[in-house]
């Protein structure tokens, strides 16, 4: 089997809308049995570009399921006093999941459902009528859920809900009239579900790979976003981002020039890139990848030899790193990385909560290491005849007192120009 190339779900979804043709700002909305996505595209002149995405991977349809498995229990506490056994019966168990489900499919349908399920335990059984509005009840914490993630994705892709033109329903639980209905209440949002919903990506995906067989001669372009930031960790640790995240694919970025990285020792004989993924400022604390090690020609004093370093990410979101010793005829070195690619959604929303639960902890850490390069800057300039107490500084860093470091930087600076 040939994969000629690899494309992500909403772009296959806005695909099988038919989408491509008008320029247009859309927000492909995707609820299945047990993920929920969110992304933003921007269609224009055939070219698909990924603004920014979001989900969560415990999010979906048998979170409905399971809320009414528990008004069901409830229901039948009611009515004989006892409760179900759910947990130690296996049967009963599956009985109820899959009444469930019938049932919140039905409600999509129609406004009530009867529910009988006789000798549940021993010879008592359960009558109840589920109406779609005790249902939306239920589930109202869900779509409160998908909302808050659709509020952080135009938040990233720097929109507001007006500038979006339409919202693609995929998955089947789109089809509960409560998510379109929140979605208009909040967005005021044209609902776009002409599409089945259970069928939408692997149209979407059989349309791209006809335009590719030649069977479809309409030319369309793909863009997907890099779902974490990419970068390099530095010999203070910090994590040198080369390529921030959700940015537009295929992407080039270099470090060169002014930027370009250099040796830490005399003699240095190799510089070792060790590349992480993630959005945290400590380079360990995110996600490794893997090492690129280029083998310098001419060993020199440190700080002399310049290192230009290239971050590539394709079509099909392989990494490619080159790294090239421009102060000598060395022979540069290229590797190839798709592990940050085939990260699952559920790995990559776990760094992107990491780094959201420490947010305040690593602000402080990426200001320390301003005021370290600070401090670096400030030794590299002072006349050495003179006399600056800087170790105060470096000590107020060391303990990572962000307020006490900078009032002492401001003395210093104010100490050397006068």
């Amino acid at each position: 089997m040939q994969v000629p190339r690899i494309i992500n779900e909403p772009t296959a979804a806005a695909l099988a809308f038919g989408l491509g043709t008008e320029p247009q700002t859309v927000a492909v909305f995707d609820l299945g049995g047990g993920t929920f996505d969110i992304s933003i595209l921007r269609i224009e002149r055939g070219l698909f570009r990924v603004k920014a995405t979001n989900g969560d991977t415990h999010l979906g349809g048998d979170d409905f399921d399971l809320a009414i498995v528990g008004w069901m229990k409830e229901v039948f506490h009611q009515q004989h006093g006892v409760d179900l056994p759910v947990e130690e019966d296996n049967r009963l168990r599956s009985l109820l999941r899959k009444t469930a489900e019938i049932a919140k499919i039905a409600l999509t349908q129609t406004t009530e459902y009867a529910i009988s399920l006789p000798n549940l335990s021993t010879i008592l059984g359960l009558e109840a009528t589920l109406t779609r509005t005790k249902l939306e009840e239920l589930v109202q914490i869900f779509i409160n859920r998908t909302l808050d993630k659709c509020d952080a994705t135009l938040k990233e892709a720097k929109l507001k809900p007006a500038d979006i033109d339409q919202v693609l329903l995929v998955g089947g639980q789109t089809r509960l009239p409560a998510i379109k209905a929140a979605l208009r209440e909040r967005y005021n949002w044209k609902i776009n579900d002409s599409v089945n919903p259970d069928e939408a990506v692997a149209r979407g995906a059989a349309v791209h790979g006809a335009r590719l067989c030649g069977y479809l001669k309409d030319e369309v372009k793909l863009w997907d976003v890099t779902p974490l930031s990419l970068g390099i960790e530095l010999a203070n640790g910090k994590m040198d981002v080369i390529i921030s995240a959700n940015e537009s694919i295929p992407v080039t970025r270099w470090r060169k020039g002014s930027q370009a990285f250099t040796t830490q020792r005399d003699g240095q004989e190799s510089i070792r890139f060790r590349i992480y993924q993630g959005e945290r400022p400590i380079a360990v604390d995110n996600e490794f990848i893997g090492e690129v090690i280029l083998n310098l020609e001419t060993p020199r004093p440190a700080g002399e030899i310049r290192v230009n370093c290239m971050f590539k990410v394709d079509h099909d979101g392989i990494l490619h790193i080159l790294a090239e010793d421009t102060s000598s005829e060395g022979k540069p070195v290229e590797k190839t990385f798709d592990r940050f690619y085939r990260m699952t959604q559920q790995e990559v929303e776990q760094k992107l909560k990491e780094a959201e639960a420490h947010q305040d902890e690593d602000a402080i850490t990426s200001r320390l290491f301003q005021l370290k390069e600070e401090l670096t800057q400030l030794r590299r300039i002072v006349n050495q005849e003179k006399t600056y107490n800087m170790e105060r500084l470096e000590e107020a860093i060391n303990q990572r007192n962000v307020t006490q470091a900078e009032k002492l930087l401001a003395e210093l600076k104010n100490q050397i120009i006068t």
